[in-house]
């Protein structure tokens, strides 16, 4: 055989052969496009199977698509599909130019997605700067809020309740409450610090029900500095001194004013 026919052969089955995988690619469906595994079984909901899990502050879902088996009723017959036959040379070529022309781009469906709660904040009312025994009032933005995600086509809802909370004032005091107050007694700067565990539940848009899943993913707040100290004033102006003055004599209110 010449060597230009050869060439020519050998073209002509690439191009068949590129052309057979583009066209099981676009039949093959959002089924397989690639997904992460999780681990817990969570729901059935339309027509996919949910599962999911939790590692570390990441809640991740995962969808798949529920397979079914058709089976004949009686007296019925199921046509068995004919398998897709790869086109012949003469149409490979102007199919797989056309095909190479084609500006058409396929996105892949999700089929996992991660999410996580906000991270709370703590504030101190009246101020973080207060004299002892003082009452302050400690609290978080900490609230029940969603995050929306597309699984599968699908539009899904991941939400974050909070239901557990976990202080320490950074004086020994210690509460799981979702706010409290507190007074300081000790002179000098205290660390208060949170963490807050989140529920967590999933809702494809179009459905109506929240599903409960069983994990919950804590998060830790920025810790937050108190300072207390006596309160005085010099020259008219207030000031907290944090320090006693035999201790650090250098401290705010303690050196005398200048003459």
């Amino acid at each position: 055989m010449p060597l230009n026919a050869l060439l020519r052969s050998w073209r002509m089955i690439f191009a068949a052969t590129a052309l057979v995988a583009l066209m099981a690619s676009s039949f093959a469906g959002p089924a397989d496009a690639k997904t992460a595994s999780c681990s817990v079984a969570t729901a059935k909901v339309k027509s996919i199977n949910l599962s999911s899990q939790v590692r570390g502050e990441n809640f991740r879902l995962c969808a798949d698509w529920i397979k079914t088996s058709i089976k004949a009723l009686p007296g019925k017959t199921i046509t068995k599909p004919q398998p897709v036959r790869p086109p012949s040379s003469s149409q490979s070529s102007s199919q797989a130019k056309s095909a190479a022309g084609s500006k058409t781009r396929i996105t892949p469906l999700n089929r996992s997605v991660l999410a996580t709660a906000n991270r709370p904040t703590i504030s101190a009312f009246p101020a973080q700067q207060v004299a002892p025994d003082t009452d302050v009032l400690l609290y978080s933005d900490a609230t029940r809020h969603s995050v929306l995600k597309n699984l599968l086509g699908y539009e899904t809802l991941i939400r974050f309740t909070p239901v557990g909370y976990r202080w320490t004032t950074g004086d020994g005091y210690s509460s799981k409450r979702s706010r409290l107050h507190h007074r300081f007694q000790r002179l000098g700067t205290s660390t208060v610090r949170l963490s807050v565990d989140f529920a967590i539940e999933i809702r494809l848009v179009s459905a109506s029900k929240w599903i409960k899943t069983p994990f919950q993913i804590k998060k830790v707040a920025e810790p937050l500095a108190v300072h207390v100290g006596e309160r005085k004033v010099i020259q008219g102006i207030p000031v907290f001194v944090i320090h006693n003055c035999i201790v650090q004599p250098s401290a705010a209110g303690c050196r005398a004013p200048a003459p």
